[in-house]
This record gives C-alpha cells, structure tokens and sequence, in this order.
C-alpha cells in the first residue's frame, strides 16, 4: 500500500512533533513488511533530506495554512496530492484531518488539550476540538494514539470505536555518549543557571503548569536551598515566559533562566548539567520530555496527570500537578539522598530502553496494516 503523509504542519523548530517525525519515519524505513510512504514536508522544515537518506519519498510543498483555511481548502487539496503521487491512503499528522479523500485515512492524535479541564472555554479551539471534531472523525478509518490514555480519552470524549484507534507509542535515542562534564558545566555558568539547576523542556504555555514548580523551588529556598534554581528551555508563542519571570520575582525571588528553543546539541548539554528534570505538566499525550531524561540518566519527577504515569511507571516520582507541598518534597527526595537517586537514575535507564524507535515503527506498520484492511471493506 502506497500511503500519503500529510508532515506539511512540522517545522523547523525544535519539536516533540519533529523528533517523533523523523525518528519514527527513519526506523519505519528499515521495518519489515513496511507500506510504500510518500511524505509531504515544508520545504523549510528540513525534514526531507533525513527522510530521503533513509529511503523515505518525500515531496515539498508550501506551509500548512491556518486550521480555518484547512478545514474549507484541505481537501481539494489533498485529493490533487494523492491523485499525483498514485496513493491508495492517507495518513494526517496533524488536526483538523482533510475532509471525504475517497481512500482509506487515518490520523494521529497526541493530546486533547483543548478539551481538558483548564483549558479555556471559549474560543475557536474549544469549540473545533468540542463540535467539529468529533464530526470529523466519522470520514476517518483509523486513529493513532500515541499512549493508551490519549486512546482512552478519543474514546471517551470522542466517542470514537476504541477497536479503530491504534496505538504507537514514541521512542527515544538513548545517549550513546554523554557530554564532558566540563561543557555542561561551562553552558551551565554560560546560561547564568544556579549550580544547582532544575530543568523543564518544552514550550512555555499554560497547560505546562510550570508555576507550581517555581512556588515549589521557591518553598525550597526559604527552607535553605539557595544554590537551587530553574532553566525553562522551550518556545514562547503566547507571552508566558513574562508572566512566569514575574512570578519568579515574588520573595524570596527563584533564580529562572529562559533559554528559549534548544538545538539536539544544547538539549544534551542542558540534560547533562541538571540535578533533576521536572515535567509539572496539566496534561501530557505521551511524555517524552522524562523519557529523554531517564535515557541521559537524569532522575526525574512528573505530574501525575495524563499519559505520564504510563510513561514514567515506577522509574520517577509521580505528584499530582496543583500540589506545591509535594513537589518541593519531591525535589528535596532527589536532591538529598544519593542513594534514593541513584536508584531512580538506573530504574529510569533500564526503562527508557523500553521505548523504542522500532518497536514504534513496528507498531505503525500493523496500524497501517488495519487501514489496508478498510481498503478491502470499501
């Protein structure tokens, strides 16, 4: 089966989305019995040239338009596309999927973000992820989940057959070499980070939850910790990194270091010179942020909330997300006892070797495998 992949929303930043992009598309190329693939990137996303040199087609168009434009444009479009490149389905990496394509269609879904408790209430979004989307689903044969509680929740808030929703869960490059400890240390004092440094990955955004964790710290420096501080490295589309300095600012003031995006270079050095990663988060899809901690050998601690639990397992600590009191226990745990870290750096090492890239590709290959099934039922 020849399938068409829409990747034309990834970009050039760094990304949850790039990474699983490329890395799961690279180890579907070497999967046995694997479906023919036609990628449809930006070209200037640069994910065409890895894709090519691991024997993916790939074909580069223009960026994906606003969601609204998608939803009127989208599937004019996509019929030209398929019809061009002689593909028998299609495969939406990004919402909202293309209306009525006349072949099989399947698309990932991470997370429903815009539809968990905290997220506002009113809005373009809510209201696409509430009315349309579920509407939408119905011309749609499969879906990609990407844990079991983001299948749980399409089921359930969704109401899409449960038996439809495949799940391929992410993977992750473990380090095959860990950065000299005098370079993490150098772009440590570079940064202006405190000697003892809390990290967090990903964008800067309410559902990151990412002020529990600053009263947290600051809980722990009124106690005494005042080598402790924060590095928040991600992308900030909405202004939140202004809102999260200034509570930062709040005495005892938090020493907070905004990095902005990391390149894969400087996500390894940043992973190399933290004391812990902290993944606070309302709501995660997956998790790969513990999960690229615990391959580094970094002791973690994640919320409670969503698809954590089932990514983290017993390899980290686990606090529910509104609970400072717990979270300052918790680094404190890590901080203090060097036996009780240890203990979480190996559990989180032999864990992490679990998610692979392959098994992920392996996965796909059978969800693709259930989408040429749809192929016969037409």
């Amino acid at each position: 089966m020849r399938i068409a992949v829409d990747a034309s929303a990834v970009g050039p930043a760094p990304s949850g989305a790039r990474t699983r992009m490329i890395a799961l598309l690279e180890a579907y190329a070497r999967a046995p019995e694997a479906h023919e693939l036609v990628v449809f990137a930006t070209s200037g996303s640069g994910l065409a040239p890895p894709l090519r040199e691991a024997g993916v087609e790939c074909v580069e168009v223009a960026p994906s338009p606003p969601p609204p434009v998608r939803l009127v444009r989208g599937t004019g479009t996509w019929r030209r596309r398929i019809v061009e490149v002689g593909a028998d389905a299609f495969s939406a990496e990004t919402l909202p999927p293309p209306g009525a394509l006349g072949v099989p269609t399947a698309v990932t879904i991470h997370d429903l973000r815009d539809l968990a408790p905290g997220a506002p209430r009113f809005g373009p979004r809510r209201l696409y992820a509430r009315h349309l989307l579920p509407v939408a689903l119905r011309r749609v044969d499969r879906v990609v989940a990407v844990s079991e509680w983001t299948k749980g929740e399409v089921a359930r808030r969704l109401r899409f057959p449960a038996e439809r929703i495949d799940v391929v869960r992410n993977g992750v490059e473990v380090p095959t070499l860990r950065p000299d400890p005098s370079a993490a240390e150098g772009w440590r004092r570079a940064r202006g980070a405190a000697r003892r440094s809390i990290l967090a990955l990903g964008h800067l955004e309410p559902r990151k939850n990412l002020s529990t964790l600053i009263d947290a710290v600051r809980r722990l420096r009124a106690a005494g910790r005042e080598d402790l501080g924060l590095v928040l490295a991600g992308r900030d589309e909405t202004g939140e990194g202004a809102r999260l300095r200034r509570r930062a600012a709040l005495a005892p003031a938090v020493p907070l270091v905004l990095t902005g995006p990391l390149d894969e270079a400087e996500r390894l050095l940043a992973l190399a010179g933290a004391s812990l990663v902290a993944t606070p988060s309302a709501l995660e899809g997956f998790g790969l942020v513990p999960l690229e901690a615990m391959a580094a050998g970094v002791p973690t601690v994640s919320s409670s909330s969503g698809a954590l639990p089932e990514v983290v397992g017993d390899a980290g600590l686990l606090v529910a997300p509104d609970d400072v009191e717990g979270w300052a226990r918790a680094i404190e745990r890590l901080l203090e006892d060097e036996r009780e870290r240890e203990r979480f750096v190996a559990a989180g090492r032999a864990r992490a070797a679990t998610f692979t890239w392959d098994e992920a590709a392996r996965n796909l290959v059978r969800a693709h495998d259930a989408l040429q099934a749809s192929t016969a039922r037409r």
